[in-house]
């Protein structure tokens, strides 16, 4: 198998407001594990397989939820139309699938799993690496530890890097620190800031890792009658649109779109 390498440069930012922000600045990601590319002149031609890896807010689930599965999205189909828009070609991967009456279509394929923990999620990922092998996976998880400890996530890290050396297929991992919410604020800040450090030592190492900063760069609105929350953890339609524009930005290094499909009004 002939493999192509993914270059990436991370551009690390600390503000008096403690995020940390990295993009993708070469978008021209190959696949190196598809036979759909058959020539590695023709990156416009080229599907990037991408993994939406997290729990309830990857799945989209809330507290007061009475959708069926071919109701549910989360930011996926946000992300989905954004890329389509600016001709990046993505095949969602996963084990799972929501979405099906949603239009327009979009590709409902992922690993959002509700109620994980980073923990659990480190007992399963390799076996859904094995079945769906992505070029890049969006990692968002850490909701449901409800502690400042990032060992599960390192964790699974460790566990994404035993797949790519058992099987030589390169994976980028675009890593969130997670949204904060009106129940444990400091303690979600606390466990990024541990995220952000954690996952900082590991690209010095060498790990193919981008970090976004979900927190504070997706200009979610937390607080008032008009913030972008179902239920205080769970974001909405609005949110959702939010973090698909940090996810865009971090694989295509283009501005955010602003919002343009949910009403936010």
């Amino acid at each position: 198998m002939k493999f192509f390498y993914i270059i990436v440069t991370v551009l690390f930012i600390l503000g008096c407001g403690g995020g940390a922000t990295s993009r993708v600045v070469d978008s021209n990601i190959s696949d190196n594990n598809s036979s759909d590319n058959n020539s590695s002149e023709n990156n416009n031609s080229q599907v990037y397989k991408i993994m939406p890896l997290g729990d309830s807010i990857t799945w989209d689930w809330n507290f007061d939820d009475t959708r069926t599965d071919a109701e549910r999205s989360g930011y996926r189909n946000y992300l989905w139309y954004k890329l389509e828009d600016v001709g990046f070609a993505t095949d969602f991967v996963g084990s799972r699938t929501t979405g099906g009456a949603i239009e327009p279509y979009f590709d409902g394929d992922n690993e959002g799993h509700e109620g994980w923990t980073s923990h659990k999620m480190a007992d399963h990922i390799y076996g859904y690496l094995h079945a769906n092998a992505p070029d890049i996976i969006l990692l968002y998880i850490g909701t449901n530890d409800m502690g400042t400890s990032v060992s599960g996530v390192e964790d699974i890290l460790n566990e994404i890097e035993r797949f790519k050396n058992e099987s030589g297929i390169d994976i980028l991992v675009i890593l969130a620190l997670i949204l904060s919410d009106a129940i444990n604020p400091g303690i979600i800040s606390e466990f990024n800031m541990n995220l952000n450090a954690m996952a900082q030592d590991r690209i010095a190492n060498g790990d193919n890792i981008v970090v976004v900063d979900m927190e504070h760069d997706a200009n979610i609105t937390y607080n008032g009658p008009n913030n972008d929350f179902v239920d205080g953890i769970h974001p909405n339609d609005c949110g959702y649109e939010k973090m698909a524009n940090v996810w865009f930005t971090a694989l295509t290094d283009l501005e955010s779109p602003g919002i343009d499909y949910a009403d936010c009004k």
